[in-house]
């Protein structure tokens, strides 16, 4: 095994860039909301619990709007396992999303991804298991921490398995005028790649901080 991650300074600072613009956005426009539903509400297990409506009654505490509903959507999310490796990176995902409290969440999806270099017949399909610890939420706006597992599959001319575990943090917002239609956007910086090239060649193995993959998931999911 062997290490081949390299670091994109470029490229990671205008990932940072995006995150923070993208979170400074839905935290201003979430204080525009009504007192109530504003108030910052750090998450600890004593407060874990609790109706769901908005209001944690008697402590008058905020709960976000969307916990214990479930939600779907589309997300896209720009991922290269291990840079030079493999010539597939994944683009995008169909997934799932549901607060089983104001503590836990878990997402997943079904994915895909193209090669990076065409024509190439090789194709990449992913699953995307991630649980989510929320932070602070308020009624409209949830800061989660998240670890996003991510195997794939290479299928084509040179069949082939990738993994990746990456972690880091997301904002979730629901719409003020449509709750049921949240926004979200994360950054997870840390990542730990695992790509079987096949035909008997040894497993790659890459570790990186800050590194060239970008690990930015945006997108949006619609409560029921």
């Amino acid at each position: 095994m062997q290490s081949v991650r390299q670091s994109c300074p470029r490229a990671s600072l205008w990932t940072i860039s995006l995150f923070v613009a993208a979170l400074s956005v839905v935290l201003l426009t979430s204080g525009e909301s009504r007192a109530d539903d504003s108030q910052v509400v750090p998450v600890t297990p004593e407060n874990s619990s609790g109706p769901s409506n908005g209001s944690a009654g008697g402590g008058g505490l905020s709960t976000y709007t969307d916990v214990h509903r479930l939600g779907a959507g589309l997300s896209w999310a720009p991922v290269e396992i291990i840079p030079g490796a493999t010539t597939e990176t994944s683009v995008g995902y169909v997934g799932v999303r549901y607060w089983f409290n104001r503590t836990f969440g878990l997402d997943g999806g079904l994915g895909f991804g193209f090669p990076e270099i065409s024509p190439n017949t090789e194709f990449l399909t992913t699953l995307h298991i991630e649980p989510m610890v929320a932070l602070v939420e308020t009624n409209r706006t949830i800061l989660y921490g998240d670890i996003n597992l991510m195997p794939g599959f290479i299928s084509g001319s040179n069949s082939s398995f990738a993994l990746q575990i990456s972690a880091g943090m997301g904002v979730e917002h629901a719409l003020e005028d449509m709750p049921k239609l949240a926004l979200y956007g994360q950054w997870n910086p840390v990542g730990l790649d695992f790509y079987g090239p096949g035909n008997g060649q040894s497993t790659r193995v890459g570790l990186g901080f800050l590194g060239s993959v970008m690990n930015v998931d945006l997108g949006f999911r619609y409560y029921f």
